[in-house]
């Protein structure tokens, strides 16, 4: 109990310390103006609130990594995953960069790979939390008649954070799940019980397209593999079908003319950002790759002028 007490007040002194630090480093830089402006000591404030809560982010993730259980991590063709150490990144948050190490996984066998403390945070995987980017498309949409439009479609690819983005920003829009990703799982389903080289039955894919997503699950979970691991990866693939049930409704989508597949804005992608950026003996790093991302961007988009008149401005 002593240790704990001694412990407590020693974090508190230091605490103390470094706030008084930080009020003095501000009364510097505002005893260094000629005259009072409120409006920029509200800014110095806002700037150092920020800076102090990007520290006690980093903090907490470190703590969470420190803390969190750590279970199997196991590939979606059913084997155990490697960890090929940590990896670190940058994460953009709304208060500022917060750096971000985690664990590498891959899988022997068909060497796939995952950040699963990315997957837990709903971190999209980019250099910015998934919910400032939410704020980003819904920023575009508006730009683009958000506010006019009649129907809005929110498509994606059944990802949690996705979810999370259309219920936050898009709450009345026809949220639908890309139909190649879901092909995608269903094929995982087959290779988990029948090998990597097997493909989903014909009368999967068609209950697929009818949108009859019960009967698929209901179907498809008919067959148990005996192995653990497998049963396992199984029911993690059956679990996407039903938690995006309601978005995979292809047969009434198509009716309606919707789109069902997201293979535009993929093409797009390799335009913008494949085309200049993955190019021969090319190496990046995060900052020179996202400020020549949205250089680009800026040129396409045919806003280079109005960027650089806002900057000016």
């Amino acid at each position: 109990m002593i240790w704990r007490w001694q412990k407590w007040c020693k974090k508190k002194l230091l605490v103390e310390l470094e706030q008084t630090a930080e009020v003095r480093r501000l009364a510097a830089a505002l005893e260094a103006r000629q005259a009072p402006d409120f409006e920029a000591w509200e800014s110095l404030m806002l700037q150092a609130a920020r800076q102090g809560g990007a520290g006690v982010l980093g903090t907490l993730l470190a703590h969470w990594q420190q803390h969190a259980s750590r279970k199997v991590i196991l590939c979606r063709c059913g084997h155990r995953m490697s960890s090929r150490g940590r990896y670190g990144k940058g994460l953009l948050t709304t208060l500022g960069r917060v750096p971000f190490r985690r664990s590498f996984y891959q899988c022997e066998r068909c060497c796939h790979s995952r950040f699963p403390d990315d997957e837990h945070l709903d971190i999209v995987h980019s250099t910015e939390s998934s919910a400032l980017f939410g704020w980003r498309i819904y920023a575009e949409a508006l730009r683009r008649g958000l506010a006019q439009a009649k129907t809005v479609i929110a498509l994606t690819d059944g990802a949690r954070y996705n979810r999370t983005i259309v219920q936050t920003h898009f709450p009345q829009a026809v949220h639908i799940v890309d139909l190649f990703h879901a092909y995608e799982h269903l094929t995982a389903i087959a290779q988990i019980l029948w090998g990597q080289e097997a493909k989903a039955p014909k009368a999967w894919r068609e209950l697929l397209e009818a949108g009859n997503i019960a009967r698929l699950v209901s179907t498809a979970g008919q067959y148990l593999p005996a192995s653990a691991k497998s049963k396992k990866s199984l029911v993690k693939q059956l679990h996407y079908f039903e938690h995006n049930a309601l978005q995979m409704c292809y047969a009434e989508y198509r009716e309606k003319k919707f789109f069902v597949g997201s293979g535009v804005v993929e093409a797009g992608c390799r335009t913008v950002i494949g085309e200049r950026l993955k190019q021969s003996g090319m190496h990046w790093s995060v900052r020179g790759a996202n400020a020549i991302i949205a250089l680009r961007c800026c040129l396409l988009s045919a806003r280079f002028e109005d960027f650089w008149a806002s900057r000016i401005s």
